[in-house]
């Protein structure tokens, strides 16, 4: 079976999930890149990424050469901007339409409280995924948030011997 992970990231927690997660499963990975991003640092980080986050907006994005119909499963990665999915998910999920495809999930915020995300990800794609993971600051916390990647990867190698998820 062949995954992908799509994955969008400002600061390095997510990027630091995604590619963990791509080492122990063997995804192929692509990091979003918005032609415009939010400053990394400062109040206009949050000013201008919550704004963008809170009213959906859809960055353009640098474009991807990728074919989903390569995968059986994709895995989409996104930090917690303003309680939902960043402007570059959006953007990604407004261009390629997954409702047919395997999803997995998994999110990475300050709070640990993810799960509004994961659902609002699910409904704007259309599926229920029994495949998510809500990590708290990956890069803070590696030895606890390692174990969950750890044990999300073992869940998604799980899958070539089931066809459900």
């Amino acid at each position: 079976m062949k995954n992908l992970i799509i994955y969008y990231s400002l600061n390095g927690n997510t990027e630091y999930a995604a590619k963990l997660l791509a080492e122990k499963t063997g995804s192929d990975l692509i990091r979003l890149s918005p032609k415009s991003e939010p400053p990394k640092q400062g109040r206009m980080k949050f000013f201008i990424g919550g704004f963008r986050a809170l009213f959906h907006t859809t960055p353009k994005l640098e474009p991807l050469s990728i074919n989903l119909n390569d995968y059986e499963l994709v895995i989409i990665g996104t930090p917690v901007w303003a309680g939902t999915y960043t402007p570059a998910i959006g953007s990604f999920l407004k261009e390629y339409n997954l409702k047919d495809k395997k999803v997995a999930i998994f999110v990475s915020s300050s709070s640990g409280e993810g799960d509004k995300t994961i659902k609002q990800l699910e409904d704007k794609i259309g599926v229920t995924s029994s495949l998510k993971l809500n990590l708290t600051d990956p890069l803070t916390h590696k030895e606890t948030e390692d174990k969950k990647i750890e044990e999300f990867a073992n869940k998604i190698t799980q899958l070539k011997y089931n066809t459900r998820i």
